[in-house]
């Protein structure tokens, strides 16, 4: 069974923004991040981001 995970974005500019899982030593370093919730997957996590921002890339560090 999937585990649910909460997942953030923290934005770079007006077009791209990261997106991290909790718990990613990235996270704690970023200046803004907007929580998108809990979510299964990293794909649902980046349909939900992509209504923030709208070229989404995933954290090396934590969503490998």
């Amino acid at each position: 069974m999937l585990q649910s995970a909460y997942y953030y974005l923290c934005p770079d500019s007006e077009t791209r923004g990261e997106l991290h899982k909790q718990g990613c030593f990235m996270l704690s370093e970023a200046r803004e991040r907007i929580f998108l919730g809990s979510v299964y997957t990293r794909y649902q996590a980046v349909s939900l981001a992509r209504k923030y921002r709208t070229a989404v890339y995933v954290c090396p560090h934590c969503l490998n």
